[in-house]
């Protein structure tokens, strides 16, 4: 059976195909929409993502030497950056450095080009060896010795090679 235009529409099923004249279809009345009406959903309360960690580390460290009247200094020149690779301007580091029996704690800060120098005061020339030990505190960020400049295969100051060993030059 053909569609028959009326009133309103009325969907037949056709298992057999039946060609359509394109020029006759039906009529078709707009019939009442079903309202919709908003249901609750679950509410979810804003969640804050965690922003990445910010860290310093040592990202570069020089060690000189100087020498007068049999006695001998070791300098360190440390570098700090953040993961960001910026210089990190107010860093302290807190370092303890020993030979013989004596053990010396100091501070220092970085400037704005990152740079600390830490200096050990002159030592006797029957000192053989001095080591270095420190930790970084600085604003908004964490410390990762694990990050630190690699002497030997190693990350200075790191729970890998805590200490560092400067030896008197020959």
């Amino acid at each position: 059976a053909s569609p028959t235009a009326s009133s309103t529409a009325t969907p037949s099923y056709n298992p057999t195909a039946t060609p359509i004249d394109p020029t006759n279809f039906p009529t078709v009345s707009p019939t009442a929409s079903p309202t919709v009406s908003p249901t609750a959903s679950p509410s979810r309360s804003p969640t804050s993502t965690p922003m990445a960690s910010l860290f310093v580390f040592v990202a570069n460290m020089d060690v000189t030497f100087k020498e007068k009247n049999g006695k001998w200094r070791p300098t360190l020149k440390l570098v700090i950056k953040d993961t960001n690779n910026k210089k990190v301007k107010g860093a302290t580091i807190s370092y303890v450095y020993r030979y013989k029996k004596k053990s010396i704690s100091k501070t220092c800060s970085t400037n704005r080009k990152g740079l600390c120098k830490i200096k050990t005061k002159n030592l006797k020339s029957t000192i053989d060896t001095v080591t270095f030990e420190l930790d970084i505190t600085a604003p908004n960020a964490d410390y990762n010795p694990e990050l630190n400049f690699v002497h030997n295969d190693c990350p200075v100051f790191s729970s890998s090679c805590e200490e560092y060993v400067i030896m008197k030059p020959e």
